[in-house]
């Protein structure tokens, strides 16, 4: 196998572009319509994009593992932020092995120059076969790896369930507060939910209110504020886009931006402006969302994206795993002062959990 690499999703030749893209990879968030979006307006300017582009012999292609680097350094990232949920390779090819795959990748990584000290590859599927694969042939390709935990993500698979028996399900003390909240709501305040899926006119207001709804919450404000327009025009375009955000008296008062597939969708930002807070709004708008997903778009799967917040396990009865690894290349002098520092730094830790005992 041959590889390839490209500084920038826009240097790819039209034929991975297709591949690559949504719907032909199946998954929005994995997909190059994603990470061109992130490249594009989601890291800093300090980071450079790092395509390697797997081909067979016979030239057709066999995967696609997008990464990026901080220019000045030797470490090989991920193209992954705080925006990412997952990340994989994209292996379109199917009579290619993951193992294959993954080795190719190894190998080429490890005989760079000037050589990489270090890979730092995030957002992992526990059970991601790439991963596990990738991990193997980089120790056998001059690196010291170790397998990290980083988030967990709560989701709910749907099977064959109508959003009544759905919701039917969720704890009593959510239902009885959705339903209560929405009656008096609705009976004191003009409400309306107003859902955005392409990219229009009436979406870009709905984008403006849904920012405006950002600022008013208790959440940071985004480090890049281009991105999230950027994102839902990227998934209008591909048909993904749920962007819903509830108005109580014209105001906007909740908003949240879910991503839908074929199969699954992802919740993937909310918000709610404090001065709602006794509405329930968020929740509300949530169920009507939940709706949509299960009754319309008829999803096999709901996501509610990384982290693990109480309110999560009201809607979601399963948890998922996301982890990274890290690689240490053994023949680079920074490579083996990381793995020295990782070692030290593991003793100290068995250190401190064996030295109270010992006092006792």
């Amino acid at each position: 196998m041959k590889i390839t690499t490209y500084h920038s999703p826009n240097e790819l030749p039209p034929e991975i572009k297709s591949r690559w893209s949504y719907p032909e990879q199946a998954g929005f968030l994995t997909s190059l319509d994603w990470f061109r979006t992130l490249a594009a307006t989601g890291i800093a300017e300090d980071f450079e994009p790092r395509i390697y582009v797997v081909l067979t012999n016979e030239d057709a292609v066999a995967a696609a593992i997008a990464c990026c680097f901080r220019r000045g350094e030797r470490t090989l990232r991920s193209l992954t932020t705080f925006y990412s949920t997952e990340f994989d390779v994209h292996a379109p090819y199917s009579a290619v092995g993951i193992d294959r795959i993954a080795d190719a990748f190894a190998a080429y990584v490890a005989s760079e120059r000037p050589a990489w000290s270090a890979l730092d590859l995030r957002y992992f599927r526990s059970e991601s076969p790439f991963k596990a694969a990738l991990s193997r042939s980089l120790e056998q390709h001059g690196f010291s790896v170790q397998e990290f935990f980083q988030y967990e993500t709560w989701f709910e698979s749907i099977r064959n369930a109508d959003y009544k028996a759905y919701f039917a399900a969720r704890p009593s003390q959510l239902r009885n507060t959705v339903t209560r909240r929405e009656k008096k709501l609705k009976r004191e305040h003009q409400c309306e939910i107003r859902i955005g899926r392409t990219d229009d006119a009436a979406t870009e207001a709905l984008v403006r209110d849904f920012i405006t709804v950002y600022s008013g919450s208790w959440k940071q404000p985004e480090p890049f504020p281009n991105f999230i327009p950027a994102l839902t025009r990227a998934a209008a375009s591909c048909g993904v886009l749920r962007l819903g955000v509830l108005y109580v008296d014209q105001v906007p008062a909740a908003a949240q931006l879910w991503l839908t597939t074929a199969n699954r969708t992802t919740i993937y930002k909310l918000a709610y402006d404090e001065k709602y807070r006794e509405q329930s709004v968020g929740s509300i708008l949530s169920a009507e969302l939940f709706r949509i997903a299960i009754d319309e778009d008829k999803v096999a799967e709901i996501d509610y994206g990384i982290g693990s917040e109480p309110y999560k396990r009201d809607w979601m009865t399963a948890v998922r795993r996301i982890v990274g690894i890290e690689a240490y290349n053994r023949r680079t002098l920074r490579g083996l002062s990381m793995i020295a520092i990782r070692q030290i730094s593991r003793m100290v830790r068995r250190f401190r959990r064996v030295a109270p005992a010992k006092q006792n």
